[in-house]
């Protein structure tokens, strides 16, 4: 352990050959987030891709600003987020400034105005935690750089229900806060970079059912 009380070493490796179909993948990040964010999105097949939720700390006036950049440098469709929208496949949906973004089992987006958690709204705990209860084993996250430990708790419930879930590695981290976080709490079961994020992403087509070999809790 570091003086920080970091781990130094990775979660242990987790077979992922069931992982091969998945309904929903749900990314947050932080300082640093937008690059990572585009190089994994910009991996993924449109025609294949499960529908993609991201929560990025980020003041309102910028959100739209992010989007327009995310959807010029990827072959996904980008659109900020609003109450009632479709969770279609191969989109992504960003959530809105100074608003929280959840999804709803009914597949659809929901934009909430509740207090901030961690100072941040949005918060990507809020929206883990709603992927967790909605989506359960069905689901992927994956949390990214960024400052503090948002998001950590609600990679872990996503874990508890039986999603697989991704951290950054330090290495490739601009901030370690946040992934280290989830690390500590044994919320990820795997610790990679984005671009090999990407890479297990790209293998994960959209299902509506859970993958092989996992359940619902």
């Amino acid at each position: 352990m570091t003086d920080d009380n970091r781990p130094t070493t990775r979660p242990p490796p987790v077979a992922l050959n069931h992982w091969t179909s998945a309904s929903l993948i749900a990314m947050g990040a932080s300082t640093g987030g937008p690059p990572c964010i585009r190089e994994i999105i910009d991996m993924l097949r449109p025609d294949q891709s499960p529908p993609v939720v991201v929560t990025q700390h980020m003041s309102d006036q910028f959100i739209l600003g992010f989007a327009e950049w995310l959807g010029s440098n990827v072959e996904m469709p980008v659109l900020v987020a609003r109450s009632g929208m479709p969770l279609d496949p191969g989109q992504v949906y960003i959530a809105p400034g100074d608003q929280h973004l959840e999804v709803t089992d009914s597949g659809t987006l929901k934009v909430v105005s509740t207090s901030p958690v961690h100072y941040q709204r949005p918060a990507v705990d809020v929206m883990f935690q709603s992927v967790a209860r909605s989506y359960g084993s069905r689901a992927v996250g994956v949390l990214l750089t960024g400052m503090g430990s948002d998001g950590a708790e609600g990679l872990r419930a996503m874990r508890e229900s039986g999603a697989l879930t991704i951290a950054q590695d330090e290495a490739s981290c601009l901030v370690y806060g946040m992934p280290a976080a989830a690390c500590r709490l044994n919320a990820a079961q795997l610790s990679v970079n984005p671009h090999h994020i990407g890479r297990l992403l790209r293998r994960i087509k959209f299902s509506r059912t859970q993958p092989p070999g996992q359940r619902e809790r």
